[in-house]
């Protein structure tokens, strides 16, 4: 045989073998497909494939651990705006089943248009734009409520058994992830513990992108005023990881601040306090949690106390030491 013949041969099998490997790879995908279709021509009801697909991703993420899910398209732009802080809409906190048998108003953020409009908490959402809303989920009436900035929508409300018709316009709502210990009559924060003003106390509810610049806002509006502060992070569940290295980075001047490890290079990664601080490191801090502290607060709890800025008072927190990214 010829080395030109040789040579062909060696390039054949290697094809081969490529679309062998290749074939492998995509096999599990060609098995669900093939699931998909057969479930949708043999089933007793009519079912999408669309519908299928979706339930077949979140039972993969699912089988991973408990943290792990599948975000749909649908669903991602209200998953990011969480993070973002910032969302179109009303501006208004519902809860209905099976939490509540009602859909009711929680709370309503302050100076939005449900706030503006005069949405009050207990007030239950009967009719949306004419729709009757009391048979549909939670999920179901926030979609409607929601809408693009400048649309406006009327919600029937049933406010202590009297029916109420309040219309509203949707805008970009910008969300607080930092509370102070009461708000001023002009609807600003009073970062002052009322009953010990030298002392700052300050609540987060959500690490996202806006987090540490609200804390650092809040402790350069007190001007050097105080003797302690404390960071309430109790019922925390976290948010972005990056939001809780900037907020151990307000009080550390150097330092580790947290290492991530995984089975990919790119996620090994260790990140140090940069100079400078918000308060001088003579104040000293406390930091609250619960059980229901989880993640990014657990960082931010973890890093202050290792670096012996802060002490940990309250219960043993979540335990959830992995870190999620949207890929």
């Amino acid at each position: 045989m010829s080395g030109k013949s040789l040579k062909i041969l060696f390039v054949g099998l290697a094809l081969c073998l490529a679309c062998y490997f290749n074939a492998a790879r995509y096999r599990p995908g060609r098995d669900v497909a093939y699931a998909i279709e057969i479930i949708t021509d043999s089933y007793v009801d009519p079912i999408s494939q669309a519908d299928l697909k979706q339930a077949a991703m979140q039972g993969m993420l699912e089988s991973l651990d408990p943290h792990s899910s599948f975000v749909s398209e649908d669903s991602l732009g209200r998953f990011n705006a969480v993070f973002e802080q910032r969302f179109a809409g009303l501006g208004v906190q519902v809860e209905g089943p099976p939490i509540r048998p009602d859909i009711t108003v929680i709370t309503t953020l302050f100076n939005s248009p449900a706030f503006r409009a005069g949405l009050m908490p207990g007030d239950l959402i009967v009719q949306v734009d004419g729709i009757d809303v009391r048979s549909m989920d939670t999920s179901e009436v926030s979609k409607k409520i929601s809408g693009a900035v400048g649309s406006e929508v009327l919600l029937g409300i049933d406010r202590a058994g009297e029916r109420l018709n309040i219309q509203a316009t949707r805008e970009f709502v910008d969300v607080e992830s930092v509370t102070g210990d009461r708000r001023r009559a002009d609807g600003t924060w009073d970062f002052q513990l009322q009953s010990a003003p030298q002392i700052a106390y300050i609540h987060s509810d959500l690490f996202g992108e806006r987090t540490a610049r609200e804390i650092e806002s809040a402790l350069k509006s007190l001007d050097g005023k105080i003797d302690a502060v404390i960071l309430d992070l109790r019922d925390n569940g976290g948010g972005l990881l990056q939001a809780a290295i900037e907020v151990c980075d307000l009080f550390l001047d150097e330092g580790r601040i947290v290492s991530t490890q995984g089975r990919q290079q790119a996620s090994i990664e260790s990140i140090d306090a940069q100079r400078g601080t918000v308060i001088p490191s003579s104040v000293p801090i406390a930091v609250l949690i619960n059980s229901n502290s989880a993640s990014a607060s657990e960082v931010v709890a973890a890093c202050l106390k290792d670096h012996q800025r802060a002490v940990i008072v309250g219960q043993r927190s979540y335990g959830k030491g992995s870190v999620q990214s949207i890929v």
